[in-house]
Parts: structure tokens; C-alpha cells; sequence
């Protein structure tokens, strides 16, 4: 029983892929500069960047992905305020990637 709990304890790295640090950008630079809402865009950031961090523990708590681009691949994602972070996690690794970043509007 230890073992178990020490295992879905266990942290997981982040890596970001590069077009989902783009995502980042382009929504800061979307909300801030297009919407003038630059305290808008920090608050929109902030919240995705620490739902990110979350995923240090207990990545396998969102459901995997079964429809869509992303379908039947071991994508996951999760939604934070009108934006899905698509993810995947590696057991032997110990790592969640972080795939894109999309706003829900988004057909994916």
C-alpha cells in the first residue's frame, strides 16, 4: 500500500514542446496587445502556467483524449479559462510534455 501511494506521489518533470511556448506567446500577445487587457493577459497566463505545475503529481487525473486530432494516442488535456492544454504523459519517464496550448474554440 506504501508503494503505491509513493508512486502516484511521485513527481513528474515538465518539458515544454516548442509550439506550445509559442501558444503561451501568442495568447499573452493576443490579450494584451489586441485586446488591450494586459492585466487580463498575466492573470490568463499565470493561471495556465500554474495548472501546468499541477500536473508535477497526478498527471493521469485527466482523461485521456477519444475524439479529435489528438484521439487514441495518449494525449490528455486540460481546460483552464477557455484554453485546453493538450499533454502527454511518459510512466517510464517520469515527464509530462506539454503538446499545444488552444483556445476551446479551436476545432481539435
Amino acid at each position: 500500500m506504501l508503494l503505491w501511494i509513493r508512486s502516484i506521489l511521485d513527481k513528474y518533470s515538465i518539458v515544454f514542446w516548442k509550439k506550445a511556448r509559442r501558444d503561451l506567446e501568442d495568447i499573452y500577445a493576443y490579450i494584451a496587445v489586441e485586446c488591450m487587457e494586459p492585466e487580463i493577459a498575466r492573470s490568463v497566463i499565470e493561471k495556465i502556467q500554474e495548472t501546468i505545475q499541477s500536473l508535477e503529481t497526478m498527471p493521469n487525473r485527466y482523461r485521456e483524449i477519444r475524439q479529435g486530432k489528438y484521439a487514441k494516442m495518449g494525449y490528455r488535456k486540460v481546460s483552464v479559462k477557455k484554453f485546453i492544454i493538450f499533454y502527454k504523459v511518459s510512466l517510464q519517464h517520469k515527464k509530462v510534455s506539454i503538446v499545444t496550448i488552444q483556445h476551446e474554440a479551436r476545432d481539435m
